[in-house]
């Protein structure tokens, strides 16, 4: 159990390399080797101290094969594929990793990724609304349309 003063710090590099391969390791990311390989990439780099770096240029080249020279805005493969690793994650850390104290963020407007450690409050929370929506049914609304 970590304590609240270990909750507001940074994980650490060693904890966000085992949440990397733990994801990784997931079904979500298992037979997704592009995703895995961009996420790999920039979750390095970031932690070897080159997130600064992280353009979208040097994304095509590193990790999409693009020759050193492309020009993103004629080939926008490096922001279709983040936009979906984006997608990939927020449904990994909602509906494959419930438990998973280190999560690696993805914001958009960039391509460095941050490290944090999820909330206990936010946990549990996730777990119990996943239970009301598979106990709910069809909207009210749909029964009401249908006369009954």
């Amino acid at each position: 159990m970590m304590t609240a003063t270990a909750m507001s710090a940074c994980p650490s590099h060693d904890e966000v390399k085992q949440a990397l391969e733990r994801l990784l390791a997931s079904r979500r990311f298992a037979r997704a080797e592009r995703h895995a390989r961009f996420l790999r990439f920039v979750v390095e780099e970031t932690l070897n101290g080159n997130g600064h770096q992280l353009k979208e240029s040097l994304l095509g080249a590193e990790v999409f094969g693009r020759a050193p020279g492309y020009d993103p805005r004629v080939d926008p493969v490096v922001r279709v594929e983040a936009t979906k690793l984006r997608g990939r994650l927020e449904e990994y850390y909602r509906l494959d990793a419930a438990e998973e104290q280190v999560v690696i963020d993805f914001p958009r407007g960039g391509y460095v990724p941050q490290f944090r450690y999820r909330e206990a409050a936010v946990v549990g929370e996730r777990r119990g609304r996943r239970r009301r929506a598979k106990r709910r049914g069809r909207p009210r609304w749909s029964r009401w349309r249908r006369g009954g």
